[in-house]
């Protein structure tokens, strides 16, 4: 069993990682996101052998948020962080990942530039053969994407989902399966 969280601290959220072969019995907490600042919205894959991802968000004050990306080899340390999304001037947020087969990973998002003028959108990324795609707009660019979801299947193909709409009203779910 594998989980991921974030533990709220006085210098700011960190996200950590367990794990337990019994359910009963957990490992000390890992940090893998800094430990300062707001990090929050983690997720987490396992693969079948046991190795770990994990995404999370690192926001500032202003809103400027940021994707990273941790991995950790079965029985490994953690690999230093990577970006998934821009940062800068740039807001992103409810990242997921999937496991797509072999050493392949899904990714999705929302992102946008800051400010109010700008509107949320649903974004993919895929790490294939160890190489991470650009990212790749899947939503109406005028209207906000909201949530986003990935889950793989067996087959290694991925299911993923995002939901567009005003906000705090009737918002459209959608569907795309990618390989």
């Amino acid at each position: 069993l594998h989980t991921v969280y974030y533990d709220h601290q006085a210098a700011g959220d960190v996200v950590r990682y367990r794990t337990s072969a019994d359910g009963k019995t957990w490992s000390a907490p890992e940090a893998v996101s800094p430990l300062e600042g707001r990090n929050w919205g983690p997720d987490i894959a396992v693969r079948p052998d046991g190795a770990v991802w994990v995404s999370y968000d690192h926001a500032g004050a202003d809103f400027r948020s940021q994707t990273w990306f941790r991995e950790r080899s079965a029985g490994g340390d953690w690999a230093a962080p990577v970006a998934l999304t821009p940062g800068g001037e740039n807001e992103s947020g409810s990242g997921h990942l999937a496991w797509a087969g072999g050493n392949d990973i899904a990714f999705n998002y929302i992102g946008k530039k800051l400010g109010p003028e700008y509107r949320f959108v649903a974004n993919w990324r895929w790490r294939k053969s160890g190489l991470w795609s650009e990212p790749v707009p899947v939503s109406d660019p005028t209207i906000d994407a909201w949530h986003t979801n990935v889950m793989s299947r067996p087959d290694g193909s991925v299911l993923a989902g995002w939901d567009e709409g005003a906000g705090q009203s009737e918002t459209t779910v959608y569907v795309s399966e990618g390989r």
